[in-house]
């Protein structure tokens, strides 16, 4: 069976299928979700235009000064070029249509350069097919596609330029623009550093090194600089958000089925792992809610005339921002309130981030919403559940499976693994949300591809052995 398929997706013929076949899948996909802009639609396009009028606010419409404090200005910028153009987001989606399909190119191309045969490369295609999530994120108006294509460029210089100030200049400048779509990304050049010069092929100099972290740091201090001026604090992340994901990605635990109403109207959905039992729920989100009433009453004071005039203004659908004073005392009292449940329940908490590793990776159900649903309903949920949980085992047993086989592989595979595994370490203390993993899918599913590869080879070692 392993030399059948070693025979069908070994050939030329095999990529060009699978290259239609991805092809007419995102199509589809692209017209079936091109109405779905996703949750975030209002304050990403909203900061784009005050981009444009020269204020960087949501609120810039209302003629009062409220700097954002939420988000960093890497996609906000994308959208911006679009929008001195038109308003209608199809030209968004097709561009981010087109960086999906480059990152495909780059990523299948890069496995031949990291020693794979046309049979990896052909698996690759075959993986990313049943992966829905990817080619739905296109439509959406998210960073993760242009996070994805930026993180591919990365990979494709770092893998094949040689070492130099050049390459030093390129990798620098491009993980600045990836920080500026992703906060969480900001620490990854030192994670990068550390992971070069220990195992890399082409370990950087003490002189590219430093080009790279000045590029990064040159790119990163615009929006720091701006923080500097309009909230009084030198930071290339956006003042607030850490606390609240960190908050609520604590408490999602605990309370399933209810939807918090403080903050960004999040909602803890009732997942496979319980992590709480029934009869104790009503009790977390009565307690919930009593933390935040608690929070947001020592908060009062600082509210300013500003701040009511954007509560006025605000909708269903708008992101609430807040004067500097207040943002930043919310952050710490978010901070401080999770570290102290940390401390008070470790058991739960450390039972609750394990569980979190894997949904990161694993397309979540709601359970009471999966009772009520009829067939079709079911079917929808079942199917991207089961697809990328399918993906996360392949990946956890035939990536170390192969790496512990071909000792040469951990040096080869560095290049994607190094992201893969900070984005799921990254993200592990806050909310668990799966499509913020979405950005290294493709370099997922490139090592699986290459570890099967592998197998085959092995399979195909035996066989002949065997006589």
């Amino acid at each position: 069976m392993m030399r059948r398929i070693g025979r069908l997706l070994g050939s030329a013929d095999a990529t060009k299928y699978l290259w239609l076949l991805n092809i007419g899948m995102a199509v589809a996909s692209f017209m079936a979700f091109r109405h779905q802009y996703g949750g975030d639609l209002w304050s990403y396009t909203a900061l784009a235009d005050g981009i444009l009028h020269g204020d960087y606010s949501m609120w810039w419409w209302l003629g009062e000064d409220i700097p954002d404090t939420f988000r960093n200005p890497g996609y906000p910028l994308f959208l911006a070029v679009f929008r001195v153009f038109t308003t209608s987001l199809l030209p968004v989606q097709v561009a981010q249509f087109l960086l999906y399909f480059l990152s495909l190119v780059i990523i299948h191309r890069l496995i031949a350069k990291l020693g794979g045969s046309t049979l990896a490369s052909n698996l690759f295609l075959l993986l990313v097919l049943p992966s829905l999530q990817l080619p739905y994120m296109v439509t959406t108006i998210f960073p993760e596609i242009l996070t994805m294509f930026l993180i591919s460029a990365f990979i494709w210089v770092d893998w094949n330029w040689s070492t130099g100030w050049k390459r030093a200049i390129a990798l620098g400048l491009l993980v600045g623009l990836i920080s500026q779509c992703r906060s969480t990304v900001m620490l990854f050049p030192l994670a990068w550093l550390i992971g070069s010069r220990l195992w890399a092929r082409r370990k950087p100099g003490w002189g590219e090194a430093g080009v790279f972290i000045l590029l990064f740091v040159a790119t990163i201090m615009p929006y720091s600089l701006w923080n500097l001026k309009h909230h009084g604090v030198l930071k290339p992340v956006p003042i607030e958000g850490g606390g609240g994901v960190l908050h609520m990605g604590w408490w999602a635990g605990k309370i399933p089925g209810h939807t918090e109403h403080w903050y960004w109207g999040n909602f803890a959905i009732h997942e496979l792992y319980q992590a709480t039992p029934r009869d104790s729920i009503a009790g977390n989100i009565a307690a919930y809610e009593a933390e935040w009433a608690a929070i947001d009453s020592s908060l009062r004071p600082l509210l300013t005339a500003t701040d009511s005039a954007m509560l006025r203004a605000q909708g269903p659908a708008m992101f609430r921002t807040y004067n500097t004073a207040y943002t930043s005392a919310r952050e710490k009292a978010l901070v401080a309130a999770t570290l102290r449940h940390v401390v008070d329940e470790p058991w739960y908490t450390i039972k609750w981030k394990a569980y979190s590793a894997i949904r990161l990776w694993v397309t979540g159900i709601d359970t009471e919403a999966y009772r009520r649903a009829g067939l079709t309903g079911r079917l929808t949920m079942l199917y991207p559940f089961l697809s990328s949980l399918v993906i996360f085992l392949l990946f956890i047993t035939l990536v170390p499976w192969a790496m512990w086989t071909y000792r040469e592989l951990p040096r080869r595979y560095l290049p994607l693994l190094l992201w893969v595994i900070y984005f799921g370490m990254v993200n592990i203390p806050f909310v668990i949300q799966a499509r913020y993993t979405v950005p290294v899918r493709l370099l997922m599913l490139a090592l699986i591809a290459l570890s099967m590869e592998r197998l085959v080879m092995s399979c195909r070692k035996r066989s002949v052995e065997g006589g």
